[in-house]
């Protein structure tokens, strides 16, 4: 990481990485358009790493990049499979349709951020995925669905948790150019309904791309304070690693 001061940590399962906080994606952005990067130890694969950017939920309006509760626990095994993570931040103006188009906007600006510096991170250009768990989840799916259309940077996968999709439209704008997806969805969320995923399948299945569709049977939203909730139904069932592989997986495919 070129002229960038880190600092040590491992992951639940103890793999090793250095994370770069505050890294801004925007020129005088400040700390809400700005990233923590997580680059596992070791020597990086020719062409740099692949990459996972997360985006955090809290309903639009609140959340952070370095909450080291559950729901950041999960893209950070990424790391025990080689795969570099980065942490959004966004900003949080509300629920209204501008506000969520300024919430977008700032997901696709960490994106090109990525790919324009993607040498200087040590990340490869070519093999970063996103991945968004229910606010975050909607923003990373509709930054994806929306990208070529729009010009915008795209991704070489997306896993959606538990995601507000029909806030974003996202399934709306599925085309043949929407890069695959692995949807993971509790069948007892009370805060957004399993059909906003059952409708973003239909659409991907539609326009005949790939995806994984991971129902959990019970499961509730992500935050902790709801029991039992989806990720921690998966992390029980040792069924978490299994987007990480299917991501490790469509990322060693690609091409650069």
């Amino acid at each position: 990481m070129i002229g960038m001061t880190g600092t040590r940590g491992q992951t639940k399962n103890g793999a090793g990485y250095m994370v770069y906080r505050d890294v801004a994606y925007v020129p005088s952005g400040g700390p809400l358009q700005s990233m923590d990067i997580y680059i596992p130890d070791g020597a990086a694969p020719e062409g740099g790493w692949p990459a996972v950017a997360y985006a955090h939920g809290g309903g639009f309006v609140a959340g952070d990049k370095a909450n080291e509760g559950q729901s950041l626990r999960f893209p950070l095994q990424a790391i025990d499979h080689g795969i570099a993570m980065l942490s959004l931040n966004y900003r949080l103006p509300g629920r209204e349709p501008e506000h969520i188009a300024m919430e977008l906007a700032d997901i696709q600006a960490a994106l090109r951020y990525l790919k324009d510096h993607a040498e200087e991170l040590g990340i490869n250009k070519d093999k970063i995925a996103s991945m968004g768990a229910s606010a975050g989840g909607a923003l990373v799916c509709a930054a994806a669905t929306r990208a070529k259309k729009e010009g915008e940077a795209s991704v070489a996968a997306v896993v959606s948790i538990a995601s507000a999709t029909d806030v974003t439209g996202a399934a709306d704008d599925v085309d043949r150019d929407t890069p695959p997806f692995f949807i993971i969805h509790g069948t007892a969320d009370s805060v957004v309904g399993i059909g906003q995923a059952e409708k973003l399948a239909a659409a991907l299945q539609s326009a005949a791309v790939p995806y994984i569709f991971q129902a959990v049977e019970g499961g509730e939203h992500t935050r902790p304070i709801d029991h039992p909730n989806t990720l921690t139904l998966l992390e029980e069932q040792n069924k978490l690693e299994e987007a990480i592989l299917w991501l490790k997986g469509i990322l060693a495919s690609v091409q650069s």
